[in-house]
């Protein structure tokens, strides 16, 4: 894969704000949207080595969790479902997305699935535990 930001899309910064949290998000790219979920304590750059490449097949969602980053407020694990549902509202309405979550985020995208399979069209998870096998 390259990595040159170059060839890639321009980025669009956004913020969604559910709840009166501000969201920080980027978007880049076209096609079927791709939602990247961060895991705990780190924030969207962990996925800056292969946005770029997303971008070029997909409409790609990259966003700090709530308390990470630059994102606001304090990091609620009971929030954040209906944090991706004001995200995706915001930047893709209610067009399924495909979901790749690492660690605590691929956590996060599998109680999403559970409780809102309609809006996934798939799902990648990357270093997930399940919650009932901690």
């Amino acid at each position: 894969m390259s990595r040159n930001w170059k060839d890639a899309p321009m980025a669009e910064a956004r913020v969604v704000t559910p709840g009166g949290v501000d969201l920080q998000c980027e978007i880049r790219g076209r096609g079927t949207p791709l939602l990247l979920i961060h895991g705990w304590t780190l924030d969207q750059r962990v996925f800056a080595p292969q946005f770029a490449d997303f971008a070029r097949r997909y409409r790609t969602i990259s966003f700090d969790r709530r308390g990470c980053g630059k994102s606001g407020g304090d990091p609620d694990l009971s929030r954040e479902l209906d944090d991706i549902d004001a995200l995706l509202d915001a930047t893709c309405g209610d067009t399924p997305v495909h979901v790749l979550g690492m660690s605590q985020g691929g956590r996060l995208a599998l109680r999403y699935a559970i409780t809102r399979p309609g809006r996934l069209r798939s799902m990648v998870l990357q270093g997930t535990a399940l919650d009932q096998f901690e």
